[in-house]
C-alpha cells in the first residue's frame, strides 16, 4: 500500500503525464518493475510538492515524510567508512561545508573506526553496491544510490564521480520549511506569511533516489584566451559543474588573442601574453575541482587560431617564411613535439583522459601560400592542403592514444569524400580513424554533418551553436535548450538548419557541452548558471519529459544554494553610496552584493548600464537587490535571504522588464516603480513583493 505516498519515476509513458501545476506531478500508486529496474505505473495526483531537482533523476520514491537537520532528532554527522576514508574524506568534509553554508548547521564528519555512538541520524558515504541497472544494454555513468528516512541518509555509488552525483542531489533536496508548508487552493506552492521571529527549519523529504547518467562527458567550456577569468570565476564554474552534474569544465587557454597557460618548457608563450595563470594557480584549481568531482579539460588550440603562440615565440613555433602567419608550422615535427610537451605539461596538473587541441577554422586559403606546406605536399605525394591538415590531426591522435588517452577537437575535417556544402574541402586519401575513439565537438555543422559523422563511426560530444553556445554574452534562451535533445544539432542563426543523428548511430554521440566564448567572468557565470541546468536536465534525463515551466520551478530552487555556495574573491574598496535624486538613465544605476550590502558598482566604458544590474539580479537569483539612483537605496542589513530580486526607481517602465524569458515583471503601485524577477514562492505568477523587514 502506498497511500499518502509520493512515488515518481522520471521514465514514464508520454501519454500518462498530465501535469497539473508547476510543482506537482503524476505518481504512482501501483507499480510493476519492468526487470530493468524501471517501472510501469498507474497514475494518481498527489497534493504535496516533490523535491525539486535538477537534473531529474532516473528513478525517484519521495514520501511526504521528512528528516530534519539540528535540532534534538536531526542529522547529526556525516560518516565515511574506513576502507572509503582515503579516496572520500574530502568530498565528506565539503559536504559538511555545503550543508553549513546553505543552513547554518554544521554536521560532524566522522570515520566509522572511530567506533563513536551517535544518538541521531547520520549521512554514511559509502561505495559498494551496485547502482541502477543499466536500461537495455546501455551503461549508466556515475551512477549513485541515495536512501533518505527516518533512520538517517545513505549515499552509495560504485565510484567517486557517483558519490559526488548523490551528494549533488541531497544537497538540492535541502528544503528550508517556510519555502514548502503553504499550499495554495489549486495546490500551487506558497511561503507563509514570514517576520524577522519566524523559526528556521530545514528538513530534507524521505528519498529512494536510483540515479546515473546517460552520457560520460556533460562538460561546459569557458574561454579564458579571449576574457580574462580570475581564478575566483573559474572555481565558481566547477561549482556550476558540481550542482548540475557535469564531470568537465572544458578551458580553453590558447587563442589570437593570448596565451594563457603557465608552461614551464615555454614560459616566454605566457609571458608575453596579455594576461596569464601562475602554476599555482592551476594546482589550486585542480585540487578544488578534484574534490568536486571535476575533470579540467584543457584545451591549447592548434594548428590555427595560434597567433599568441605564433607571434611569442616565433623561432619555436611559427613558418620561417611567414612568421606572422597565425598557425603553427603544422609540417615541422619539431614544433608538433613542441606542442605534445605543452600538452604534457597541463596533463601533469590536470589529469584527464582527454587531450583538446581546438583543431577548427584552419585558414586552408593561407596555408596554400606557404612555401613549407608546399614543399611538404611534395614530399608526401599529397594533393592539397587538407591532406597536410589531416595529416596533423592523425598525428595528434596517434599521440593521444600513445598516452592511454582519447583526442578531442573541433569540427574543423570533412568526410574523406571531400565536402561541397559551405566549408568546401577536397576528398583525401590521409585517413583519420574513428576507431581510435577520436572525438569530434561539431559546433556549427560547417565540416562534416554531425548524421554522417556518427554513421562514420566517429564519437561526437554536441556542442551545437544552437542552442548550446553562448557568444560575446549572447546566446540562445533557456526554453529553446529545453525543448532540445542530445541528439540534435543547431547550425548559427543566420543559416539555422538542424541535424539530427539516426536512432541506429545514437550510441556515438557520447557527450554535451555547453560553450561560452568571447564573454566576460561576470556575464560568463550567468550564462552558465542560467543555462547549464536547461542542458543538464534535458541531456542527464531525457526520456523524463518534464515540462518547462516545472524546470523553472527547479531550477528557482537549485539556483537559490547555487549562489549560497559560489567562492567569492577579496571585496574590493567599497564604491560611493549611490544619491537619491535625477532623473533615471537606463546608464545610470548600482547593484547590491550578495551579502546585502552596498556593492561594486558595474561599469561599463564609465557607464553604469542598468542592464548590468538586472544581469547581477538574474545572477544572484534571491539573494539580489539592485536599485538605480533615483530610487532609495535600500535599508541597511535587509535581510538577504529575501524571496525577491528587483531593480528599483521612480521611472522605470514595462519595457524594462523585458526579456529574459519573460521572468521579469513590471509593478506600479502608486508608492514607487520596480521591476522584479519573481520568486519561486509565487509559483508562475512574478509577483514583486515589498521590501523585506528590517532584521
Amino acid at each position: 500500500m502506498f497511500i499518502g505516498k509520493l512515488v515518481c519515476f522520471a521514465v514514464l509513458l508520454s501519454h500518462a503525464l498530465l501535469i497539473e501545476s508547476d510543482n506537482f506531478v503524476e505518481c504512482s500508486k501501483n507499480h510493476t518493475p519492468d526487470g530493468n529496474g524501471y517501472v510501469t505505473s498507474s497514475l494518481v495526483f498527489q497534493r504535496f510538492p516533490e523535491p525539486a531537482l535538477v537534473p531529474w533523476p532516473k528513478q525517484i520514491t519521495a514520501d511526504n515524510q521528512y528528516l530534519e537537520l539540528g535540532g534534538q532528532h536531526g542529522l547529526q554527522c556525516i560518516l565515511i567508512e574506513e576502507s572509503s576514508w582515503a579516496s572520500c574524506g574530502h568530498l565528506a568534509i565539503l559536504l559538511a561545508n555545503e550543508v553549513a553554508a546553505i543552513t547554518n548547521i554544521r554536521l560532524q564528519v566522522v570515520n566509522e573506526s572511530s567506533q563513536r555512538s551517535f544518538s541521531r541520524p547520520c549521512i554514511r558515504l559509502q561505495i559498494s553496491r551496485p547502482t541502477l541497472p543499466p536500461r537495455g544494454t546501455q551503461t549508466l555513468f556515475d551512477a549513485s544510490h541515495l536512501v533518505i528516512n527516518s533512520t538517517g541518509v545513505t549515499v552509495s555509488a560504485n565510484g567517486y564521480g557517483g558519490l559526488v552525483s548523490g551528494t549533488a542531489t541531497l544537497i538540492q533536496a535541502l528544503e528550508h520549511t517556510n519555502d514548502v508548508d503553504w499550499i495554495g487552493p489549486n495546490g500551487t506552492r506558497g511561503t507563509t506569511q514570514w517576520n524577522c521571529s519566524t523559526p528556521v527549519h530545514w528538513r530534507i523529504p524521505y528519498l529512494d533516489v536510483n540515479d546515473g547518467a546517460e552520457f560520460g562527458y556533460r562538460g561546459a567550456m569557458v574561454d579564458a584566451a579571449r576574457a580574462v577569468l580570475t581564478l575566483t570565476q573559474l572555481k565558481q564554474y566547477v561549482v556550476v559543474c558540481r550542482m548540475y552534474k557535469l564531470d568537465a569544465l572544458h578551458i580553453h587557454f590558447s587563442d589570437d588573442d593570448a596565451f594563457t597557460w603557465p608552461s614551464t618548457a615555454f614560459p616566454q608563450l605566457s609571458n608575453k601574453s596579455t594576461h596569464a595563470y601562475t602554476l599555482a594557480e592551476m594546482q589550486e584549481l585542480a585540487a578544488f575541482a578534484r574534490v568536486r568531482g571535476v575533470m579540467i579539460v584543457g584545451e591549447i588550440d592548434v594548428p590555427g587560431h595560434s597567433t599568441g603562440i605564433v607571434h611569442a615565440a616565433p623561432d619555436l613555433f611559427a613558418f620561417n617564411s611567414t612568421p606572422t602567419l597565425g598557425i603553427i608550422d603544422l609540417t615541422s615535427a619539431a614544433v608538433i613535439g613542441r606542442v605534445q610537451t605543452i600538452y604534457d605539461e597541463i596533463a601533469a596538473v590536470f589529469p584527464s583522459p582527454f587531450v583538446h587541441i581546438g583543431g577548427d577554422e584552419v585558414n586552408f586559403g593561407a596555408l596554400e601560400r606557404v612555401p613549407e606546406v608546399q614543399d611538404f605536399i611534395k614530399s608526401k605525394n599529397y594533393s592539397s592542403v587538407t591532406d597536410v591538415y589531416r595529416n596533423f590531426i592523425a598525428e595528434m591522435d596517434a599521440y593521444a592514444t600513445a598516452r592511454g588517452r582519447t583526442l578531442h577537437v573541433w569540427e574543423g575535417f570533412a568526410p574523406s569524400s571531400g565536402q561541397s556544402g559551405r566549408s568546401t574541402q577536397p576528398a583525401s586519401n590521409v585517413s583519420i580513424n574513428p576507431t581510435s575513439g577520436i572525438t569530434v565537438q561539431p559546433f556549427d555543422c560547417y565540416y562534416y554533418p554531425p548524421p554522417q559523422l556518427a554513421e562514420d563511426g566517429y564519437h561526437i560530444v554536441n556542442s551545437a551553436w544552437s542552442p548550446l553556445y553562448v557568444a560575446n554574452g549572447h546566446g540562445e534562451a533557456t526554453e529553446l535548450i529545453y525543448r532540445w535533445n542530445p541528439y540534435l544539432f543547431g547550425e548559427v542563426h543566420d543559416h539555422l538548419s538542424w541535424w539530427r543523428v539516426a536512432t541506429e548511430h545514437r550510441s556515438a554521440v557520447v557527450g554535451v557541452e555547453m560553450a561560452v566564448w568571447s564573454t566576460g567572468g561576470v556575464d560568463t557565470l550567468a550564462a552558465l548558471a542560467e543555462r547549464v541546468p536547461a542542458m543538464s536536465d534535458r541531456s542527464w534525463n531525457p526520456m523524463a519529459m518534464r515540462t518547462y515551466a516545472d524546470f523553472l520551478s527547479r531550477y528557482a530552487a537549485t539556483n537559490a544554494k547555487l549562489q549560497v555556495l559560489l567562492p567569492v574573491a577579496p571585496p574590493p574598496p567599497p564604491a560611493p553610496k549611490p544619491t537619491p535624486g535625477g532623473t533615471f538613465a537606463p546608464q545610470a544605476g548600482a547593484c547590491r552584493d550578495q551579502n546585502g550590502q552596498h556593492g561594486q558598482r558595474l561599469e561599463h566604458n564609465g557607464k553604469i548600464l542598468f542592464s548590468a544590474c538586472r544581469d547581477r539580479c538574474i545572477a544572484l537569483g534571491e539573494r539580489c537587490d539592485a536599485y538605480d539612483i533615483d530610487g532609495q537605496p535600500p535599508e541597511p542589513r535587509t535581510d538577504p535571504y529575501v524571496a525577491w530580486c528587483g531593480v528599483w526607481g521612480m521611472t522605470l517602465n514595462a519595457s524594462d522588464a523585458s526579456g529574459y524569458n519573460g521572468t521579469f515583471t513590471f509593478v506600479n503601485d502608486g508608492t514607487g516603480t520596480r521591476v522584479c524577477h519573481g520568486s519561486p514562492a509565487a509559483g508562475s505568477k512574478n509577483t514583486c513583493y515589498p521590501r523585506p523587514p528590517l532584521c
